[in-house]
């Protein structure tokens, strides 16, 4: 599968990529069921990918993004920041406990991506991780986002992300 039909899965999309008639590049204005564009997808995973670095995310990291199908955006969001990050993103379906904690435990996650159900989904299994999410007693992921830039993110050291992007305004 392809990045752009396994970006397409995530959204639910099945023509995501696609040229439509009149359009130059593949889904160039593309508006999903859940009124994201695809720029808005761009500008929303890179300012996450700099959050993910700011947190100290490097490559080769698993990040386990756990989001329901009503957050499917954020799904998406979530899986092309990991990526941007050189992470090693892995999308899990909210499980009951006992099969999600198996799979986390398996997978030994740096970090955790979640929508609020998602988040409820993960403290049921008692899994110890940082979570990112929009639940009480986790980083706020939308925060997280708006604290960075939506500019093109271009790969780079977590330290370089780091020290450039978190503090206090200059």
């Amino acid at each position: 599968m392809s990045s752009l039909q396994l970006l397409g899965e995530l959204l639910g999309d099945e023509h995501y990529g696609e040229h439509a008639p009149g359009q130059e590049e593949p889904g160039a204005d593309s508006i999903h069921a859940d009124g994201l564009t695809d720029a808005g997808l761009e500008r929303r995973s890179n300012r996450l990918a700099r959050g993910l670095g700011s947190l100290g995310v490097l490559p080769g990291d698993v990040i386990v993004v756990l989001c329901c199908d009503h957050h499917r955006s954020d799904r998406a969001v979530g899986y092309l920041a990991a990526q941007k990050v050189g992470a090693e993103p892995v999308v899990l379906p909210l499980l009951p406990s006992p099969p999600l904690r198996d799979q986390l435990l398996a997978r030994s996650p740096r970090l955790i991506l979640a929508c609020s159900e998602g988040v409820g989904a993960w403290r049921k299994t008692g899994v110890s991780c940082r979570v990112v999410g929009d639940e009480p007693g986790v980083t706020w992921w939308k925060l997280l986002e708006l604290r960075h830039s939506p500019e093109p993110f271009e790969r780079a050291s977590a330290e370089a992300i780091s020290s450039s992007e978190v503090g206090p305004p200059k």
